[in-house]
């Protein structure tokens, strides 16, 4: 994004509240809301504009092990309650790189000997609507994954980026444990979009299928026994985080402030559905809208005119498109009509 945050949308984020609220605000990492970046908006602020790279001609670290060393040494310096959002770049692809994931050296040896099983359907892009079989995602699907020895090189890549995340998590993990705060510090995971790993023949994160839509989330105390995780099944969304992190940091806000909801309490109240929009302007990327619910997922490519409906419970890969099948006409309708609603909701907000 380009654009940044006008005063009036800063007032309302989670860091300017806690800041308010007498924490420490910190941002390491990259930054990809806009120009001016906004130094003076946190306490602390290690941050960078666009994607970053892994390797500079500066800097022979690897940006993973920079940014965590980095946010170790703001943690071991703080004395009073604090807020950190370390923002990492891996595991995104080096798009200017004939290397498109470029771990850290050090983990270069794992997966050597394993072979990663490929997506059950690889030729399930062959069902996909003519406009969805020549888009970016297919052209990226070629460079990352179209051969088996690609598919091979490209997603253990991808994996030992994301080991290098868990190595540096576990480091700071140990650097809140050696400064006594992990009584009551809360680490949240999470990434941002999710990334297709060659299924239906695509690579990229543009469409509102399962492995593009879906990000892990894992909140923890830092002091909390092994023995005690919860898994909570209903749909939480990156709108969820701001009034989670406050509701954890104890800080109170005006009723209705979020759209997101409180996850602490979203047990009490689960989402039955939400709605998905992928509005990037690309001439190699079409618009798509959705519905996801628990058990259906509805996309709309408004440019086509092209509708899909999935059954999720009994076709999880999202290969069967019912949209044009009889009997599940007045889901669709439904599905479109929720479409329509919330498009015109978020223009009236806007």
């Amino acid at each position: 994004m380009t654009t940044p945050l006008k005063s009036d949308q800063w007032r309302n984020t989670y860091h300017n509240l806690l800041r308010n609220a007498h924490y420490t605000t910190a941002f390491i990492g990259k930054w990809g809301l806009g120009d001016p970046l906004p130094v003076a908006e946190f306490d602390y602020w290690a941050g960078f504009a666009g994607q970053g790279y892994y390797y500079t001609p500066e800097r022979k670290e690897h940006l993973t092990s920079y940014l965590s060393r980095q946010a170790e040494n703001f943690i071991s310096k703080q004395t009073d309650p604090f807020c950190l959002t370390l923002s990492y770049k891996a595991p995104h692809v080096q798009d200017e790189s004939n290397i498109s994931f470029i771990p850290d050296p050090k983990f270069s040896q794992q997966y050597q000997n394993v072979t990663i099983p490929r997506y059950q359907k690889p030729n399930d892009w062959r069902s996909l609507p003519g406009f969805l079989q020549n888009t970016e995602a297919q052209s990226r699907y070629k460079k990352y994954f179209a051969t088996p020895e690609l598919y091979q090189t490209s997603v253990k890549n991808y994996y030992r980026l994301i080991s290098g995340i868990d190595e540096s998590v576990g480091r700071i993990v140990q650097t809140v444990k050696q400064k006594n705060f992990a009584q009551d510090t809360y680490i949240i995971l999470t990434s941002d979009n999710g990334f297709f790993l060659g299924e239906k023949g695509l690579a990229g994160k543009w469409f509102g299928f399962e492995p593009a839509i879906r990000t892990p989330l894992i909140i923890s105390c830092v002091n909390q026994p092994r023995a005690t995780p919860k898994r909570v099944f209903d749909m939480s969304l990156n709108i969820d985080l701001a009034p989670t992190i406050l509701a954890l940091g104890q800080v109170q806000v005006e009723p209705n402030l979020f759209q997101g909801r409180n996850l602490i309490s979203i047990e009490q109240n689960p989402r039955q559905w939400w709605f998905y929009e992928h509005l990037f302007e690309h001439p190699h990327i079409p618009i798509n809208l959705g519905i996801r619910s628990i058990d259906y997922k509805y996309l709309f490519f408004p440019q086509y005119d092209y509708e899909m409906l999935f059954n999720l419970v009994e076709d999880p890969l999202e290969s069967i498109n019912l949209a044009n099948n009889n009997r599940y006409l007045s889901k669709v309708k439904y599905y479109r009509q929720l479409v329509e609603e919330s498009t015109l909701k978020l223009q009236t907000i806007s």
